[in-house]
């Protein structure tokens, strides 16, 4: 015996979240960073289930929060955007929260690990003739990095034009 299809209502799916702010922020399953539930034996996105609860004609392909919190819920908040628009719009995001995050977690961890070497240090790893374990450990860092400095990848010497060319 099959359980029957469950069938929302506005009230039900309210429940399930928290309201935070001027958000109704879903606490519930999300798939691909959308707001998920089980309507009529199918997973359908929270937003198109309260907008047709609401009545109001879906005529855009994807539903997103204007606030821009990608968990909320609020029917008030919830814009219509046809595939180039919302596009456009998630590459603008990607843009500058991503790079932001991305530059932040690197300053943070540029702060927790401070550099190990100049480039007085990479000149005289360069010009070492021991193997790159020896040398890695000597000043503690990695055998892959000393090889890399060798090889002039990293650590380049701009002073010198055949910095390059030395192996």
């Amino acid at each position: 015996m099959s359980k029957p299809p469950t069938i929302h209502t506005e009230e039900s799916l309210k429940a399930r979240a928290v309201e935070e702010g001027e958000c109704l922020i879903w606490q519930g399953y999300y798939a691909n960073g959308v707001p998920m539930v089980h309507q009529g034996g199918k997973m359908v996105p929270v937003r198109k289930v309260l907008l047709k609860l609401q009545e109001i004609p879906i005529t855009g392909r994807y539903l997103a929060p204007k606030c821009g919190n990608p968990g909320c819920i609020d029917p008030a908040h919830i814009v219509q955007r046809t595939e180039a628009t919302h596009a456009r719009q998630m590459a603008k995001q990607a843009n500058t929260t991503h790079r932001a995050k991305r530059m932040a977690g690197l300053i943070r961890w540029r702060q927790a690990n401070p550099n190990k070497l100049d480039m007085d240090k990479a000149r005289a790893i360069r010009a070492d003739e021991r193997p790159s374990r020896v040398v890695a450990e000597d000043y503690g860092v990695s055998k892959s990095l000393v090889c890399r400095i060798k090889a002039g990848t990293y650590w380049q010497d701009r002073a010198n034009p055949f910095a390059g060319l030395m192996r």
